[in-house]
């Protein structure tokens, strides 16, 4: 699984530092889509990506072979964005707030 460790003083935007997590390790979002879709299977109108994010951490956490896992949490909502973008079954499943920055 993928290990990002941005430094104290890195001053790239959010969304920079998703962009390069997300071509980086793609998996993750493939993990979140998926997650997404049961939910959305099991009757859920609505759900956190924070959520979402968390199930990610455990499932990676409880593995034999888990290695260091990391993902900033703000990338949460540029998931949710991503795949709410990608599949107009997703619109309104995340509830999101205005970014603040790009």
């Amino acid at each position: 699984m993928p290990t990002l460790q941005p430094t104290l003083f890195d001053n790239r935007t959010i969304q920079v530092r998703f962009d390069e997590y997300h071509r980086e390790h793609p998996e993750v979002y493939g993990l979140f889509k998926a997650l997404a879709l049961r939910l959305l299977n099991a009757g859920r109108a609505h759900y956190g990506a924070d959520a979402i994010i968390q199930v990610i951490r455990f499932e990676h956490a409880i593995k034999a072979d888990a290695g260091q896992f990391k993902i900033n949490d703000h990338f949460s909502s540029r998931y949710a964005r991503l795949l709410m973008s990608e599949d107009p079954r997703f619109q309104g499943f995340f509830e999101l707030r205005q970014l603040k920055s790009a």
